[in-house]
């Protein structure tokens, strides 16, 4: 049962992996995790936009590095609401929506 639940969660994981590179995004091991995403510029669908996200010695998440830089309110209250309801799949769309406004 347990070996069934392992391979089932390997299952999701690949599949959300794959689905995450279709968008453009990337995670790489950085002392943390670095988000990368391209397609998001019309005018140049290969440019980088990318967030460091980090667990800070008070085991919050945070973002340490983030290109182009985000207004730092917004970021915060991104944060927050991550920090409380643990949704990293919300974070991943509201960065990428935010990007994407940079774009304009």
């Amino acid at each position: 049962e347990s070996e069934r639940s392992k391979k089932t969660t390997l299952d999701d994981l690949t599949r959300g992996l794959l689905n995450y590179k279709a968008l453009g995004l990337d995670f790489v091991d950085n002392g943390g995790l670095r988000f990368r995403f391209t397609q998001i510029d019309p005018d140049d669908p290969s440019r980088e936009f990318s967030f460091l996200l980090v667990v800070n010695e008070e085991e919050k998440y945070d973002i340490v590095d983030c290109n182009p830089p985000i207004e730092a309110t917004l970021l915060l209250d991104m944060l927050d609401t991550l920090n409380r309801n643990d949704d990293m799949n919300a974070l991943v769309r509201r960065i990428r929506k935010t990007f994407k406004e940079h774009c304009l």
